[in-house]
Order: structure tokens, then sequence, then C-alpha cells
């Protein structure tokens, strides 16, 4: 496999159910772009903020420690979870993070929706993307660009959905929400910072 470049959808605008654009890749015309071209994703300022609070309520759950418990491999172009192909239980509720490595994290929310975030698993570097998957036995059936921590662009989305492609791994739906005219909110800074101030 090639890194450092991914492949980006012509997309067609269509109007999401949150409010924000939602898109869906209908055309099979696809640009080169290089890994370099893209920054990593930052934390939206507010979103910060309220991990630092429910953090000293207890409330944020904090997975860093044991991330690699929650890491999603590739396997005969199947995602697998903890042993197995991965099968989401939940539509929306299996989130992911993938590092500037490629290497992939995700958590099932299902069973605690208020405490897992995208950012309980934000390790030693900022995520070079982020959002949801809904999987049937490894296969990929949706991939979403839905977080509100991070807001990755649809540039950020399509790197996840051409480095699995790369890997084999089929991916069904490919559904970014935001678009690049937020990045005045995000957090400017660097990871170890923003680990120190919210999440010790």
């Amino acid at each position: 496999m090639k890194k450092g470049v991914f492949i980006l959808n012509r997309l067609q605008n269509k109007r999401g159910a949150i409010g924000a654009d939602l898109y869906r890749t209908d055309s099979t015309e696809r640009i080169p772009i290089p890994l370099s071209a893209l920054s990593p994703l930052r934390m939206v300022k507010q979103e910060a903020l309220e991990d630092m609070l429910q953090n000293k309520n207890r409330k944020f759950l904090n997975l860093t420690a044991v991330r690699d418990q929650y890491r999603i491999t590739i396997i005969n172009g199947r995602l697998y979870y903890k042993n197995f192909p991965l099968t989401t239980r939940e539509d929306g509720r299996f989130k992911f993070i993938q590092d500037q490595s490629g290497d992939m994290f995700g958590v099932e929310t299902v069973d605690d929706p208020d405490g897992i975030k995208h950012s309980s698993l934000l390790g030693s570097s900022w995520p070079i993307s982020a959002g949801t998957i809904v999987a049937t036995n490894g296969i990929v059936q949706v991939l979403s660009g839905s977080s509100g921590h991070f807001q990755p662009s649809v540039s950020h989305l399509a790197y996840t959905e051409n480095y699995l492609r790369q890997n084999d791994v089929l991916v069904v739906q490919f559904l970014p929400f935001w678009t690049t005219e937020n990045k005045s909110r995000r957090v400017k800074r660097d990871v170890p910072s923003y680990m120190k101030k919210y999440m010790s």
C-alpha cells in the first residue's frame, strides 16, 4: 500500500438530518492527494471544556492508558475488533479514531453513551480522522464523519475511506458531516498540553 496518499471522491452535496452538511459519494472519479496536505484534527474548544468538567465529575471515561485494547485491525479485507470481525450493535454508536500512522481504534458507546467520547481514545498524537462506523462481519456498511469533538473534514474522512479500500476493506457508504468552515473553533494546542490540562 502506498502510504501518504489518499483518494478524494467527487461529492454530491445533500442536507443532513442534524443540520450539518451531509455528503454521499456518488461518483467514481477520484483525485490523489498526499497525506502531507492534511493537518491533524483539532478538538473543538467547547468540547474540550466539557471533557474537563465531566472528568472532574467522574463522568468522562479516559481510555488512553488501555487504548491498545480498542485497536481495530485488518485481516483478509475485514475489520477485526477484540479478535472478532467487527459487527456493530447499534447504528452510529461505534466511535473510531485513526492516528497519523494509520492505526485505528474504536469503542462501542451503546453501553455508556455519556462517558465514552472520541476524546476518550485520544492517545499520544492527534488523530488524522475520527467518526463512527457501522459494520457487519468486518465489512463497513457506513463510514461517517460524525464527531462533534473533532469535526473531521471531508478530506480527513476520505483518507480513512481510502486507507480501508487499499487494505481491501469494503466501504459501502461514505457520510462526511463537517466542512472546513469550523477551523477557527478548534483548539490550537498540542496533545501533551491538552492531556495535562483536561485529562489529568
